[in-house]
């Protein structure tokens, strides 16, 4: 992992057309089956909830400042851009769901923790908005649906309504090589579109990864893209590829939980019957093996990203950052409320809150002190204006 990106082995390259267009097939397949399992699974659960209380951030307007001149001096009022990649979690699949006919293939991209924008949310552009006094651009809003991102071209998954998306390039069913062939792609493409000087307004991109190589990784042999190589050297090349096309960048490198978790969860009695048809995460449904496989992998992949995060912040650059932020990394899911009501997996909007809160905090404190874990009655911090965006 600590090698850059164009010095790995070229190999990767020719396998990954044929792994795109297999999980594209896959991915195609999926949704369409969620379309015909929402009308069954709405007549015999009945389920309601999951939609969360209007979420104000109780913190003073700071006073306005000069724009930072290093990464390693931002303030809230300095990031004028807000990005995202990732899979459904960073696409706010299922978040806010309380029926499978009326909700059943809803993205709440508008309330996703990162990245979102929807009013009265608890999103970290909107805590942005309120310290600073400006939304950044890029904030999603709104809705959308999978089927607006599993599409064919040329044989990869596509992001393709940028209208509310805007720059949450994150896509349901997403592997973290699909970063590199079409979420950095969408984002530069997108940016570019918005009111942003490229090479001098700062940027914060949260890249939130790993489910999907991971929950198929206990298949025998172990698919290429869930090994540990792979997986660092999209991660590690997605982080290449943002460094050469966008200037003045800080980069959230969000680590992993344990998904396992949820498995072990009290649930609605609708929530085996969808995790089989949709064939949600296998190593997680088929055995106490596979779990307990899944969970030692994690921790690989962690370490994977902190030594890439490492190699990129060895460079001595000031004009962009790559900072792990831990704090899902020793989770432990407190309840059945935690997961989505629609299909007992997805973080719930309450869930999605506590990211939000999570990552903020995180934002203001050094390395040594950031929080590995979030808990329910995390409140967020109101940033001074001696604070900054930590780097060390």
């Amino acid at each position: 992992a600590r090698t850059a990106a164009s010095q790995l082995p070229r190999r990767i390259h020719r396998t990954r057309t044929a792994v795109y267009r297999t999980v594209s097939v896959l991915g195609t397949m999926k949704a369409f089956t969620v379309l015909l399992i929402g009308v069954v699974v709405a007549v015999t659960s009945g389920v309601r909830g999951g939609k969360a209380d209007p979420y104000t951030l109780d913190c003073p307007v700071l006073p306005p400042a000069p724009r930072a001149a290093s990464v390693h001096d931002l303030r809230p009022s300095d990031i004028r851009v807000v990005a995202a990649l990732g899979d459904s979690i960073s696409a706010g699949f299922a978040m806010d769901a309380t029926n499978w006919i009326v909700d059943g293939l809803v993205e709440y991209r508008g309330n996703v923790f990162s990245v979102g924008g929807n009013a009265d949310r608890a999103t970290v552009p909107n805590f942005l908005k309120t310290v600073s006094g400006n939304m950044p651009l890029g904030a999603s809003m709104g809705d959308s649906s999978p089927l607006d991102a599993i599409i064919f071209r040329n044989h990869s998954i596509t992001a393709n309504n940028p209208s509310v998306c805007h720059l949450n390039a994150a896509q349901s069913n997403a592997l973290a090589q699909h970063m590199v062939e079409t979420q950095v792609d969408y984002l530069v493409d997108n940016m570019k579109k918005l009111p942003v000087d490229m090479e001098n307004d700062w940027k914060m991109v949260t890249i939130l990864i790993g489910a999907n190589n991971i929950c198929p990784s206990c298949q025998q042999p172990m698919p290429e893209y869930s090994t540990v190589y792979d997986f660092g050297y999209a991660v590690n090349e997605t982080i290449s590829m943002i460094k050469e096309q966008i200037p003045r960048t800080f980069i959230n490198l969000v680590l992993m939980f344990n998904i396992s978790q949820v498995y072990h969860l009290p649930y609605e009695h609708h929530c085996p019957i969808v995790w089989d048809i949709l064939g949600e995460c296998p190593c997680m449904r088929e055995s106490d093996a596979t779990r307990a496989f899944m969970d030692e992998l994690v921790p690989k992949y962690n370490e994977a990203m902190e030594e890439i995060a490492s190699y990129w912040n060895d460079r001595d650059d000031d004009q962009s950052a790559v900072v792990i932020q831990p704090y899902l990394r020793d989770m432990v899911i407190p309840d059945e409320g935690f997961v989505s009501k629609l299909d007992c997996f997805h973080p719930s909007a309450s869930a999605e809150q506590l990211l939000a809160i999570g990552l903020w905090n995180n934002l203001f404190a050094p390395k040594a002190e950031k929080k590995t874990s979030i808990h329910l009655h995390e409140k967020p911090v109101c940033p001074t204006s001696v604070d900054r965006i930590r780097t060390d």
